[in-house]
């Protein structure tokens, strides 16, 4: 009877032994993987900092190219819509510099009207311009002042909303939103 205690309890014994060895065989493998992954959630902060710092950078950069494209933008603006008499027809040519092909188009598709015979002029009063950085391209919102003379009288100040679209230093896009005026009673 003792001999078979002690066959049980050394069986019991070595399986517990053989027990232990493979849960600290696990226990080491798992501690491992731990390891591991604790120094790739490191190496990705890393990264995660060096690509937030780079874009932080870039975003600096833009905003320096966000003075360009404000310069760009402004002068268009007062290219295409400050004339008077003289400077009407040649305005158009010039403002080709600052518009793709399409912006071109549209604005020259009803063609440029002769120059008529009485005094006129168009002044930029004030440029308000919003700009809104996208993955691409860079939008805008832009309150255009103006005032109109004809033959010495002066219209009230008329403000006009354009929806604008710059892409690589150019105006892709140019769209009137809306114009408003004054009204007077009497």
């Amino acid at each position: 009877m003792k001999l078979k205690l002690i066959i049980g309890l050394s069986v019991i014994t070595v399986l517990s032994v053989f027990a232990n060895l493979v849960i600290s065989l696990n226990l080491t493998q798992a501690l491992a993987e731990k390891d591991d992954a604790i120094d790739k959630s490191q190496n990705y902060e890393k990264k995660l900092e060096e690509l937030e710092e780079k874009t932080t950078q870039e975003s600096r950069q833009e905003y320096v190219n966000g003075d360009a494209i404000e310069q760009l933008i402004e002068s268009f603006f007062r290219t295409h819509y400050e004339y008077d008499q003289s400077s009407y027809k040649e305005r158009i040519p010039n403002i080709k510099a600052y518009v793709s092909d399409e912006v071109y188009g549209q604005l020259t598709t009803a063609g440029v009207p002769e120059v008529p015979s009485i005094e006129f002029s168009n002044t930029v009063e004030n440029i308000q311009i919003y700009l809104t950085e996208k993955s691409s391209h860079v939008e805008s919102l832009i309150l255009l002042d103006t005032t109109y003379q004809v033959a010495d009288f002066d219209n009230s100040v008329i403000t006009q909303l354009f929806n604008v679209e710059v892409k690589d230093n150019v105006i892709t896009k140019l769209e009137l939103v809306g114009t408003f005026s004054k009204l007077s009673e009497s």
